[in-house]
């Protein structure tokens, strides 16, 4: 199995108690070498809120696009069932659903 390297920044200064609005993720994909993990889709990617707030739930992934860089995915999270945010942290963590047993399966730039 390939060893990845994944970077994952979260920007919640639009999504705030009580809203709806979105939740960026920029999310950076590479080989240990380096070389980005190319041609990636929303089905390889899960999100897990892994500690929420009382009341808080799970979240979806709204909409994902790929960057303009090779290895860069943007995905935009909202709560299910038309919740809102809850005050409180809620640590979010990015997932690949599918793993990728070899390299070969990546394409590379």
């Amino acid at each position: 199995m390939a060893r990845l390297i994944v970077i994952a920044l979260s920007e919640d200064t639009v999504a705030v108690p009580g809203n709806r609005l979105s939740n960026y993720i920029c999310v950076s994909i590479t080989e240990i070498n380096g070389n980005p993990i190319v041609e990636l889709t929303e089905e390889n990617f899960k999100v897990d809120p892994m500690i929420a707030a009382p009341g808080g739930a799970t979240v979806h992934i709204s909409s994902f696009f790929a960057g303009r860089l090779l290895g860069f995915y943007y995905l935009n999270l909202v709560p299910v069932d038309m919740k809102t945010w809850k005050h409180a942290f809620t640590y979010l963590q990015s997932l690949f659903r599918k793993v990728m047993t070899e390299a070969k399966h990546s394409r590379r730039y």
